[in-house]
């Protein structure tokens, strides 16, 4: 087990809620909080030189118990007493999600710092606005569209299978630059970390091939919805 301190009180860009969280906050010094390796959530990661790969279980650091922030947690717990009823929760996915066109130069600024790109990868401007679908038109279920960006769309999928992600379907879908996967079913709780991996998995290939995958439901005002 490890402790993690003043993270635990950052949002996603590392700065402080303004609203301060009951579990780690100034007032109690941004306690550590346990972060427990699950070691049957083991799989290598194929598109980083097969480096193993875990996700980790918070924890109360007094009662050792599930955080009722960790989603995993309040998953397993939920899963645990459908068991004892003598049932099993199993449980799908299925993705429908714009990808767009990204733009390939050879430094990114954040935070007034200048990174070099590594191995070439894909880096972003536009600041994410006005971005170009990665192919035009509707065309659902299209043989064609597929063909267009066929390096990235057979990776998504070859890397997923690698990456332990089942996958039962995976095609184009309606709107510009829609593609559609199916996530195979299985147990609810390895399916929330299939989930949850696949969109990792997705913007990884993306940067390689150059393409912004997108998960918002409506990137466009009038936008069909898509997403989960």
């Amino acid at each position: 087990m490890t402790r993690l301190t003043s993270r635990s009180g950052w949002d996603i860009h590392d700065a402080v809620y303004t609203r301060e969280l009951a579990i780690s906050n100034r007032e109690n010094g941004y306690r550590d909080i346990v972060a427990q390796v699950d070691l049957s959530t083991y799989r290598r990661i194929p598109w980083e030189n097969n480096v193993p790969f875990f996700l980790v279980s918070f924890l109360d650091p007094v009662s050792l118990t599930p955080l009722c922030v960790d989603p995993r947690g309040v998953l397993r717990l939920t899963c645990e007493r459908v068991a004892e009823l003598g049932l099993k929760c199993i449980a799908g996915v299925e993705y429908e999600y714009f990808n767009f066109k990204g733009i390939r130069q050879e430094k990114v600024t954040f935070r007034m710092l200048t990174y070099n790109c590594r191995d070439g990868r894909v880096c972003f401007s536009k600041k994410f606005t006005g971005l170009q679908p990665l192919t035009p038109g509707m065309h659902g279920y299209s043989l064609l569209r597929t063909q267009l960006n066929q390096a990235f769309f057979n990776e998504l999928f070859d890397e997923s299978i690698k990456f332990q992600i089942e996958i039962e379907g995976h095609h184009t879908e309606t709107g510009p630059g829609v593609l559609e996967t199916a996530l195979s079913y299985t147990s609810a709780s390895r399916m929330a970390d299939n989930a949850t991996l696949f969109k990792f998995l997705a913007k990884s290939i993306g940067m390689k091939h150059g393409v912004i995958p997108s998960f918002m439901a409506k990137p466009w005002g009038n936008a069909l919805s898509h997403d989960m």
